[in-house]
């Protein structure tokens, strides 16, 4: 019996240090992969700022065309020909002005928009996506990922536009509110010559 009673704290010192290590075990798995989720959390937003840009700090590209959402429509901001779109401010929305361009500004003197997405085939195309209210996502272009419009801030993509004409509906991919399902725009690929043609129109509608 006392040869029982002496091994009994052998057994349970055994047993606790076993459990010791389970849990040390299990506290270091914890650290280790809180730690590389919070590294790859750092480059997501790190990756995510590199994206935003100010309106001096426009990238060089084909085209550049401000795609701008709100609850729940669709706005395409085009720049002039040289390519500098003019600035957007919050507090400059309104029905007659959705995307909020600064009419003041001269690189927004002869900017236009439209509710939907015309863009030349075969091109190389820098997107501003932003919104006017809450956060977006942009989805169902084609060989493109879906990205967050965030309210007031640019977030520059590049897109290479697709080599045949092609016309479809883009949506918001990000639950948005009552309308969300029916937040869609019309989206075309077309050919150097009708893209032209397209933008003439807008710049200088026929009038009346």
């Amino acid at each position: 019996m006392s040869e029982k009673r002496s091994k009994a704290p052998l057994i349970i010192t055994a047993f606790l240090t076993f459990v010791l290590g389970l849990v040390l075990g299990y506290a270091a798995c914890i650290a280790k992969i809180t730690y590389e989720a919070k590294s790859l959390m750092d480059e997501v937003y790190a990756n995510l700022d590199s994206l935003s840009s100010d309106e001096n700090m426009q990238p060089v590209s084909d085209l550049v065309v401000r795609v701008s959402s709100s609850q729940f429509a669709w706005h395409f901001q085009y720049a002039r020909p040289d390519g500098k779109l003019g600035p957007c401010k919050l507090e400059l929305v309104t029905e007659e002005n959705p995307v909020g361009i600064d009419r003041q500004h001269p690189d927004a003197q002869d900017d236009w928009v439209s509710q939907e997405l015309v863009l030349p085939c075969n091109s190389e195309v820098t997107l501003a996506l932003t919104s006017t209210d809450v956060i977006h996502a942009l989805g169902y272009l084609p060989d493109f990922y879906q990205q967050d419009a965030i309210p007031g801030k640019d977030r520059w993509l590049s897109y290479p536009v697709p080599d045949q004409p092609l016309t479809g509906t883009l949506r918001c991919v990000q639950l948005c509110g009552t309308g969300h399902d029916n937040h869609t725009a019309p989206y075309q690929f077309v050919g150097n010559d009708e893209y032209k043609d397209w933008t003439t129109r807008q710049r200088f509608p026929a009038k009346p």
